[in-house]
């Protein structure tokens, strides 16, 4: 017996927990003992080895989850947070799923829908580059013929109604390029069209957020210096700080104006920014 349990010692904390396997090494001890000795069960338990358990994975994989059954309000953390619409566009295995995720991005407002809708013009579906293409064409073809019916109103229009048609006319010029829908030489008409548009319709009263259209137009065409001027133009008109800033400070970065670079980015840290850690670098 005392051999026994310095044998049960030598085995390890497994072996003494269960009683099973504690009854056992008793009666190999004793069933064997007249053949092998005493000397030679020490040496098979002390050298036995059980198997070594498997290691837990570092990592587990699970699939995307699944979409609403519609296209949520898009607010500012909704990929991040509620679901990853573009890499459910881009990398979900089944065809279903990426063409229920197509349909619901060419739901979103602006630019973000149009990126998502593009990426799929790479899937190597053809369902799906179909459907991404009719989806672009779509959109592109809405802006176009809401250009054309308030083109077609501002010819008709009086004074009074002239600058809020050349206004709308500005944004939905501009929409076409900063959705990504225009690009070369078409994008550089269009933001020359948009330009003129906001610059006519401020001539009769002036509007924060054309001036802030006209700034954003300006550093699009590589112009920082007429984009100062529009966006400070803007902030004077007490248009909210959190939106004409970021530019403001993009346009001061391209002029090399470091102080006025600075105060921006001390300003947006005290203001609602989503980018509080770029402000923080830059005061």
């Amino acid at each position: 017996m005392l051999v026994a349990g310095w044998l049960g010692q030598r085995v390890g904390a497994g072996w003494r927990k269960s009683e099973l396997r504690a009854g056992g090494l008793l009666f190999a001890f004793a069933f064997f003992l007249p053949f092998a000795g005493v000397p030679g069960l020490a040496a098979c338990i002390t050298l036995y080895r059980p198997p070594r358990r498997a290691a837990p994975p570092t990592y587990e994989l699970h699939g995307l989850p699944p979409l609403p059954h519609r296209a949520r309000p898009h607010r500012a953390d909704l990929l991040a947070r509620d679901f990853n619409l573009e890499a459910i566009v881009l990398h979900a295995g089944g065809l279903g799923r990426r063409l229920e995720a197509l349909l619901m991005a060419g739901q979103l407002p602006g630019a973000l829908g149009v990126s998502i809708v593009q990426g799929a013009l790479k899937d190597p579906a053809d369902e799906v580059r179909l459907l991404a293409h009719s989806l672009l064409e779509s959109r592109e073809r809405e802006l176009y013929a809401a250009i054309a019916a308030d083109t077609a109103a501002l010819e008709q229009a009086g004074e009074e109604e002239r600058p809020r048609l050349q206004s709308r006319l500005a944004f939905r010029h501009w929409e076409l390029v900063h959705t990504g829908l225009a690009s070369g030489e078409v994008a550089t008409h269009l933001l020359s069209e948009a330009l003129t548009f906001a610059e006519a319709a401020c001539v009769r009263e002036e509007d924060a957020g054309l001036r802030l259209l006209t700034g954003r137009i300006h550093l699009r065409r590589g112009d920082a210096a007429a984009a100062r001027v529009a966006l400070t133009r803007a902030l004077e008109l007490e248009l909210a700080p959190h939106l004409v800033l970021p530019y403001l400070a993009e346009a001061a970065f391209l002029l090399g104006h470091g102080d006025e670079l600075s105060r921006c980015a001390r300003n947006l840290k005290t203001d609602r920014f989503a980018s509080r850690p770029i402000a923080e670098v830059w005061s």
